[in-house]
């Protein structure tokens, strides 16, 4: 069923797995993802795999190479998925939320997919809302589901009959009513938060740093640095990988490095740098306006003003029907601002150029690949698929280190 270390097959419509364990919380809270793991894995100590799993717990996610993980990024959630002879183990730390929105539903997507091309026996997850809280989502996930004979949860379900067609359509619909009110409850704090002072976003603008109360404070030991990192942006005939290497020598970083690799991370850390390049150049407004407004959506039908916030309409509406709750926020600038505005100016050029032009609805548009296939070769190397743009790889030569493990792999 395995295969040799390393080896990619194809998938095909026969059942490829006998088990598919998910673990998953809707948060980026490592304390909680520790504990979902462990809950999750002790249900399922008679499967191979899980007791290395559960020894390592978080460092999953810290080190997926070691334990031969593909990962992927999509929307707000992180997925690590792994093969333990004939059980896959998926683990998703990110958002299911109740709405179908790209950014929101991409964990469910990516599971309706897995269960797909790897048509698992048996489904172990912890509770069944670790699957679904989106209404819009459940028929697809249960279509998925009917080539499982067990789905394992709070109870046991059989998707492939009517009763369990009818059990899993009610505990979907429960989940997706929860989840609402969590998501009001969840905004009504969010709204408050945010009258503090407290900045909700988990990223910020290179600059600035966020302290113990939450408060986005200008940096003033990377002033210079960001300053010179502006310049290198308005400079057109830089390109991404020079930018990002000029980036690490200044010691530039971004919230999700310092979260993954510690306070002394820098663009060089990134998996992609690339990417975190491109994510820095997103806060290139807030930088020369010193203000920047987050739009959250509202999830209060018929309301037009929270807490002295007026609710706007967006053109977006199957994203958001009810309108965004338009929070601002001004930054300090340092002395004189970051830049003047003909810099601005060309960085604006520079975004313009790099964004893709609309084609289309949802059909047309692209998720990034998975990174971390691997191929072993007899000289002592082995290759990696690297993730590089939205569309392509890259694909990387290296010594084999034998503290990898590697354990084989089935994928498209």
């Amino acid at each position: 069923m395995t295969g040799e270390p390393g080896e990619v097959r194809a998938v095909s419509k026969e059942r490829t797995v006998e088990h598919f364990v998910l673990a998953r919380e809707s948060g980026l809270d490592e304390i909680l993802m520790g504990g979902m793991i462990q809950q999750t894995l002790r249900k399922v100590s008679h499967l191979a795999g899980s007791a290395e799993l559960l020894a390592a717990g978080m460092d999953v996610f810290h080190n997926p190479v070691r334990y031969g993980a593909v990962q992927k990024r999509v929307g707000k959630s992180r997925i690590i998925l792994m093969q333990r002879e004939d059980v896959i183990y998926m683990f998703s730390m990110g958002s299911a939320a109740a709405n179908d929105v790209d950014d929101t539903n991409a964990f469910v997507r990516e599971l309706v997919k897995a269960i797909g091309d790897f048509r698992p026996r048996e489904l172990w997850t912890q509770a069944f809302t670790r699957m679904v809280r989106s209404a819009e989502w459940a028929g697809d996930l249960l279509k998925a589901c009917e080539v499982v004979e067990k789905i394992h949860c709070e109870t046991e379900i059989s998707p492939a009959t009517p009763e369990g067609k009818l059990i899993f359509q009610v505990l979907a619909m429960i989940a997706a009513a929860e989840r609402d009110y969590i998501v009001r409850r969840h905004t009504a704090g969010r709204v408050a938060q945010w009258r503090r002072g407290e900045w909700l976003m988990s990223g910020y603008p290179p600059g600035y740093k966020l302290g113990k109360d939450r408060v986005l404070r200008l940096d003033h030991d990377s002033v210079d640095a960001v300053k010179e990192l502006l310049l290198l942006f308005a400079d057109l005939s830089n390109g991404p990988s020079q930018i990002a290497q000029r980036c690490a020598a200044l010691g530039i970083t971004t919230a999700m490095l310092k979260n993954m690799y510690g306070d002394d991370a820098t663009i060089a850390d990134a998996r992609n740098p690339s990417q975190a390049v491109t994510t820095m150049l997103g806060w290139m407004e807030a930088l020369r306006t010193g203000r920047y407004v987050l739009k959250w959506r509202n999830p209060f039908p018929g309301v037009d003003n929270i807490s002295g916030i007026p609710v706007q309409a967006v053109v977006e509406e199957d994203d958001c029907p009810h309108g965004v709750l338009a929070m601002s926020y001004d930054i300090e600038l340092p002395e004189g601002g970051w830049a003047d505005e003909r810099v601005f100016d060309l960085i604006d050029q520079r975004i313009a150029q790099s964004k893709m032009p609309s084609v289309g609805g949802n059909a047309h548009k692209v998720t990034g690949p998975f990174s971390g296939f691997f191929n072993s070769t007899s000289d002592g190397h082995e290759h990696i698929l690297i993730a590089g743009t939205k569309t392509t790889y890259h694909l990387k030569r290296r010594v084999i280190d034998e503290e990898r493990r590697f354990s084989g792999w089935k994928g498209q």
